[in-house]
């Protein structure tokens, strides 16, 4: 008989039986190879092979279940018990302020503000019915963020609060202070009270009808957008973004815009500053006046303020900004007292970032939405400290203000002044000029404006900056102009 088989074909009845054979002797070798891997398998696991797992049906995938932070137990946490912090005089009082930027009574106010807001109420246990963390602790985290650009998984280490419920808390705190507490806390003077009492202080300043000072500060920004990155690099050679912000002589910010790119210049900046093309154009403060003296003696009102600058910016009248290479001794009285007073927007600047460290360091977010709310924090934050100490009573009346030239005394006229001539960009040389009264050197001035378009140039940007000199170098010679 014929038999088919899958490897050899067709074999006869002997050759079949031997194939048999060879096959049972494999399969036999096979069972006893798998019998030593399982024994070997068994010694390894500690368990028999062909026992079914727990969940042989189902295999999920099973999730270790880590232990939370335990805020109970931190140092912030056994901070807030403590009644010394509360005493501002007491060494706690000054360590709050020191390592959270604020006092701790503004602390409170901000908790019980937060507190008596709908967005940011929880109950007192969670869904794994564990206590939440109290707005206590989320709130000292923010103040430590904004006040030393720590990273998240530091305030974890120190409060005892999960990475992710700080930084989401953290996001919802400043986006709560611009949209809320940012049109309360940092806006421009309105009633009639308000706008007397910024005009007074620079009345007694020599600058009369004089409402701030404006200017640019730039924000490093480390995690910009690489195809932009181009347009928010500027002169600072890294991606920055550029903020205007006008405030007044107590250094309260009262304007403050949104981010543009860093590469942007002021002059492009200040055209879309609602703030000042509202002074521009007449819609703010059109009917606010000031008394100016003139060369007679007499007094002469004039109608709209004006803003203190750099010489960045248009010459337009709202922005008045000191004289770069005149050689007329009233001008540079003049100019050297209006760069003096402009500081301050540049103090305001200094006393942010050193409040606030992290508008000091690169910023890490990768929004500039972001960006925004946390400078607009710092802002207001910085406004509640300022009304905190009751900065508008600033000046002292058993001060003698006079004082040699250089000084606000401009009766000796025989003095030597220094007066730098720039030659070049590179070189500064500086001559030394006996000024009397019979020197006239204003024809040599007035090169500051030939850079600017026609455009940007006002006739009547020239002609207030001509009234205002002659007003200051009077008060000036009389003794009447303060400097705080």
């Amino acid at each position: 008989m014929i038999y088919k088989t899958p490897r050899l074909g067709y074999i006869g009845d002997n050759d079949f039986s031997e194939f048999m054979k060879r096959m049972r002797k494999s399969k036999e070798k096979r069972r006893q190879t798998t019998a030593k891997i399982r024994s070997a398998l068994t010694k390894i696991f500690e368990r028999p092979v062909d026992q079914p797992t727990e969940n042989a049906k189902r295999r999920r995938k099973r999730y270790r279940i880590n232990n939370r932070p335990n805020w109970e137990g931190s140092l912030w946490h056994r901070l807030l018990n403590d009644p010394t912090y509360e005493d501002p005089t007491h060494r706690n009082g000054q360590l709050f302020r020191l390592r959270f930027r604020v006092p701790y009574p503004i602390f409170l106010g901000i908790v019980d503000r937060l507190k008596r807001c709908s967005e940011f109420k929880k109950g007192e246990y969670d869904c794994c019915h564990l206590r939440t963390t109290p707005i206590e602790l989320l709130v000292l985290g923010c103040l430590r963020i904004l006040g030393r650009g720590v990273c998240l998984d530091g305030i974890e280490e120190m409060s005892g609060i999960s990475i992710s419920t700080m930084r989401i808390f953290f996001h919802k705190f400043c986006q709560y202070f611009t949209t809320t507490m940012f049109p309360i806390h940092c806006r421009a003077p309105e009633s009639p009270t308000e706008i007397s009492a910024v005009l007074k202080e620079y009345e007694e300043l020599g600058l009369p009808g004089c409402i701030g000072s404006t200017d640019c500060v730039h924000i490093a920004w480390d995690r910009s957008p690489h195809s932009l990155r181009f347009r928010y690099t500027g002169k600072e050679h890294f991606p920055t973004i550029a903020y205007e912000v006008s405030c007044t002589h107590s250094k309260r910010i009262i304007s403050v815009t949104t981010g543009f790119p860093g590469a942007e210049n002021d002059k492009t900046i200040v055209r879309m500053d609602s703030f000042v093309t509202n002074i521009h154009e007449r819609i703010s403060y059109a009917d606010v006046t000031f008394l100016v003296t003139k060369e007679d003696g007499s007094e002469e009102t004039v109608t709209g303020p004006y803003l203190l600058v750099d010489n960045g910016y248009h010459h337009w009248r709202c922005l008045q900004n000191p004289e770069k290479f005149s050689l007329d001794v009233p001008t540079i009285l003049f100019s050297k007292h209006l760069e003096s007073v402009r500081k301050d927007i540049e103090c305001t600047f200094g006393i942010l970032k050193g409040r606030f460290r992290i508008l000091k360091i690169p910023v890490l977010f990768q929004s500039q939405a972001v960006i925004d709310n946390i400078f607009k924090t710092c802002c207001v934050l910085h406004n509640m400290i300022l009304y905190m100490k009751n900065v508008d009573s600033r000046w002292e009346d058993d001060v003698n203000w006079g004082g040699e030239y250089g000084y606000h005394d401009i009766q000796d006229w025989g003095r030597i002044i220094s007066v730098g001539i720039a030659s070049n960009a590179n070189n500064r040389r500086t001559t030394e000029m006996r000024l009397t009264p019979d020197l006239d050197l204003s024809s040599q001035g007035g090169f500051s404006s030939i850079f600017d378009s026609e455009e940007d140039v006002e006739e009547t940007h020239t002609e207030l900056r001509r009234k205002l000199i002659t007003h200051f170098n009077k008060k000036l010679a009389q003794g009447l102009v303060r400097w705080n």
